[in-house]
Formats: C-alpha cells, structure tokens, sequence
C-alpha cells in the first residue's frame, strides 16, 4: 500500500509538468503547493498508521481497563462452571 501511494504522489506532482503556464514562477508556486499538500497527506497517514504511537496518540489506559475487565468477567464465568 505504501509503495501504491508514493507512486501515485510521485506520478501526480510529476503531471504537473504536462499543466501550462505563462510564467515559470506560478508553475513552480502551484507544484511547490500541491507537492507539500501531498507530503502532509502522506506524513499523515503514516502518523495515524499506528493509534497508540506517534505524535497523536490515543490514550491507552481505557483500552488496558476494559481488557482488565473482559479478562476478570471471562474468569469469574469460567470459575462459575458456565
């Protein structure tokens, strides 16, 4: 999936070639844009890749409780015979 998005960035700000302008600079500007647009998307997904990692975590200490509970719950039934 990795190597299907870097392409597909890499094919999208490369066409930028193919656009025409009149002035070399506005071409440069509009690249430069959509290139960093690109460059955010992919830093991105490959922050939110892992939830519990990067610099937006989810908070773990919900998921830990509740896992705590399930475990205890499945204890107590398995304790009970049903």
């Amino acid at each position: 999936m990795k190597i299907l998005l870097y392409t597909g960035a890499i094919i999208v700000v490369g066409s930028m070639y193919l656009l025409a302008f009149e002035r070399v600079w506005i071409h440069a500007l509009v690249t430069a844009a959509l290139a960093g647009a690109i460059a955010h998307v992919l830093f991105l997904i490959v922050d939110l890749d892992d939830a519990f990692a990067g610099d937006w975590q989810v908070p773990k200490g919900a998921f830990i409780r509740a896992r705590r509970q399930c475990e205890r719950a499945t204890h107590v039934m398995n304790a009970d015979g049903t």
